[in-house]
């Protein structure tokens, strides 16, 4: 809200004020994010094809909206590969050129890998 940096890698306390942020331009074909307990040697690894869904929206409500839907009581995040933004629907997202188009007949579809680990660093 005051055009500071923040840093997403850490969780924000209780009471913090609902956000929402579209990540893109990955480096490597394969996007990826990685979640970690800094308290155990575990963790998880998503993955899946930029080309189809080149935006993560990452979305945080953590105690902040006291009025409806929430109503004060959800702490969470979420992480969703998107093909195209913002939340305010197609027709905003046709505007500003993100949108995906499927022709007459055609189909879509992009693989998504998910993979929890330890320190040991192999895959469970």
């Amino acid at each position: 809200a005051n055009g500071e940096a923040v840093d997403l890698r850490t969780v924000p306390d209780h009471g913090t004020p609902s956000d929402l942020v579209y990540l893109s331009d990955f480096p490597d074909l394969v996007a990826w994010y990685e979640l970690t307990n800094p308290e155990r040697p575990i963790g998880v690894r998503v993955e899946w094809d930029r080309e189809t869904l080149p935006y993560l929206w990452y979305w945080q409500e953590f105690g902040g909206t006291v009025g409806y839907p929430w109503y004060g009581e959800v702490y969470t995040i979420g992480l969703e590969p998107n093909s195209s933004y913002p939340t305010r629907g197609l027709a905003a997202a046709v505007e500003n050129g993100s949108a995906m188009t499927i022709g007459p007949r055609a189909s879509a579809g992009f693989e998504m890998r998910v993979a929890t680990f330890a320190d040991d660093g192999e895959d469970r």
